[in-house]
């Protein structure tokens, strides 16, 4: 519950109901974007865990099976989303549940905090009864049939829709019914993200400001908060964004300089001397893996890349023919 803040269970699920339905119709990528990313993920493992019998059927056989599981993986992560929505208004709200106060929410962590004790709030029982059914657990049947191993891997991924779920609850809470704006100190010069709160760069990751000067950039990437705080603690990569003068690019080209080669050969001609370009690059740390929930796919690498440049493109309003990405 929040301090000063009293709702019936009737209200509370009422307001639940107003706000995921709000959600859906609003342009927020966070779950398209999440669905699309870890899509690639779960097709990557049913391939690498096909059982003897499938692993002989004929390949048109094989694609309506895929295309099954694909369907049914996205309608059971949005289920597992929508699950975790009406648990964070119910955490919240609820008379029987934590006390929160409202300045909590003026925190800029308060969000990451929340999902961080998620665990200490909810026994296991409850977390069963609430995400292993349904959708979910029409997906863990339907895999077994055709794959190995796929329990554990889907009510992994299911866990991750689940805290997203939480965390735009706790977020439209924050905003609609507390009415408090976290206490940010300042933004990026460039790419207006903030000094003090991390931020999401893809659907696995976030990022915490890390350097500024003229016309650069740097963020610092760790797992985000679904995986816990211990994975968060650990940094992931990371990323450089680099402001670069088209004039300079093919001045520096013309002297045979390899990175304004690159830049230069696949900028579009039609761009202006004065006009501008970004250079990304994405160095990933493999020394501290202590904390690691799982190890990188050779898969995430690419799909960590194009949701990286789809954050920053989304950021600076430029469209891809601007952002070049390199590690």
């Amino acid at each position: 519950m929040i301090s000063g803040l009293d709702f019936s269970s009737e209200t509370i699920a009422s307001t639940e109901k107003k706000y995921i339905e709000q959600f859906y119709k609003s342009n927020d990528p966070l779950l398209s974007d999440s669905i699309r990313y870890y899509s690639i993920l779960f097709l990557t493992f049913l391939q690498t865990h096909e059982d003897k019998k499938f692993s002989h059927q004929d390949r048109a056989t094989k694609k309506v099976i895929f295309d099954k599981e694909m369907s049914s993986f996205r309608t059971a992560m949005r289920y597992a989303f929508n699950k975790g929505h009406q648990i964070a208004f119910s955490l919240l709200l609820m008379k029987q549940s934590q006390e929160f106060s409202q300045d909590f929410f003026e925190s800029p962590n308060s969000h990451d905090d929340f999902l961080y004790t998620y665990e200490t709030m909810v026994t296991t029982d409850v977390f069963n009864d609430t995400l292993r059914r349904d959708a979910i657990d029409n997906l863990i049947k339907y895999t077994r049939r055709n794959f190995e191993n796929g329990y554990n891997e889907i009510i992994s991924l299911g866990t991750r829709f689940y805290k997203k779920g939480i965390g735009v609850g706790f977020e439209q809470i924050r905003k609609y019914i507390v009415q408090r704006d976290y206490k940010i100190t300042g933004y990026s010069k460039m790419l207006s993200v903030p000094y003090n709160q991390s931020f999401t760069v893809t659907p696995a990751f976030k990022a915490t400001f890390s350097l500024e000067h003229q016309d650069y950039e740097e963020w610092d990437l760790h797992w985000d908060e679904t995986y816990g705080f211990n994975a968060a603690k650990g940094m992931l990569a990371k990323a450089m964004i680099n402001r670069l003068n088209v004039g300079d690019v093919r001045s520096y080209a013309q002297k045979d300089a390899s990175t304004y080669k690159m830049i230069n050969q696949f900028s579009s001609q039609d761009f202006q001397d004065s006009d501008v370009v970004y250079l990304i690059r994405i160095d990933f740390l493999v020394t501290d893996t202590e904390n690691f929930p799982r190890l990188l796919q050779n898969s995430e690498y690419n799909a960590i890349k194009l949701a990286l440049k789809q954050t920053i493109r989304r950021r600076l309003k430029v469209d891809n023919s601007h952002l070049f990405i390199t590690n």
